[in-house]
């Protein structure tokens, strides 16, 4: 049975699962796990796909791309401008 959390957002947490290759199960994102470039990408589509649920036109995230390589660098900037491009 759940019980109620009410408003103490310490009870709270986000998990985010990812998997990076085909044959690999999904698991918590972390940093003992996960490389810091797989931390980025996964942090920037994750804040990419919150933001059809939010009125704010934009998100500013400070060199979230130091620890990608230049492809994943260039596949999330896609996604971003593909994403402020939506009408709306």
């Amino acid at each position: 049975m759940l019980k109620e959390m009410g408003d103490d957002y310490t009870n709270y947490a986000i998990d985010i699962r990812v998997a990076f290759r085909s044959n690999a199960q999904l698991q918590v994102l972390s940093a003992e796990f996960h490389s810091g470039g797989e931390r980025s990408v996964s942090t920037m589509f994750y804040l990419i796909s919150l933001q059809p649920l939010t009125p704010a036109p934009f998100r500013l995230v400070d060199e979230i791309n130091q620890a990608m390589d230049p492809t994943n660098e260039r596949q999330v900037w896609s996604q971003v401008v593909s994403e402020a491009m939506q009408p709306g």
